[in-house]
């Protein structure tokens, strides 16, 4: 009978759409991932080269391009970013480079930055994690550590 046939071929479509649906809407997830990896081992990179202590005397920096030692990032503000670009109007919707200008790529990345002081084997030590996140995607977190150790 025709109509069993299409009423079959309905319930099953039905079962299968949420299938397909669930598996494109996370299609994108392993190239989020990397990219917020990437982001992060970036910001990090960066951060770690920085000076253990601040080698001007001045704390008040406010721009990351002018960023000399490791504490300049805590809690870092709006990516780091001091421009816009039309890919990312407004200030921190996208990771940025380390001069401050938004990456057009990396819309919607989330940078955040702790700095804390600890000890490492005995030695004075800066623990840094930056943790990088996507708006688009609230369950996408990618956290990384590294630390800075006095000289």
């Amino acid at each position: 009978d025709g109509d069993g046939d299409q009423l079959l071929i309905a319930v099953a479509v039905a079962a299968v759409l949420p299938v397909l649906q669930q598996g494109t809407a996370r299609s994108a997830d392993p190239l989020l991932q990397a990219q917020a990896q990437s982001v992060a081992a970036a910001y990090l990179e960066e951060i770690l080269q920085r000076a253990y202590d601040d080698p001007d005397g001045d704390d008040g920096v406010e721009t990351r391009a002018g960023f000399d030692d490791v504490d300049d990032y805590h809690a870092l503000v709006g990516n780091g970013c001091t421009a816009t670009s039309p890919a990312c109007p407004l200030i921190g919707s996208c990771a940025c480079d380390q001069f401050g200008n938004p990456v057009a790529g990396l819309a919607g990345y989330e940078v955040a930055v702790n700095v804390a002081g600890t000890t490492l084997h005995g030695a004075p030590a800066r623990r840094v994690d930056v943790t990088v996140g996507n708006a688009r995607f609230p369950a996408l977190s990618v956290s990384l550590s590294g630390y800075r150790v006095e000289r």
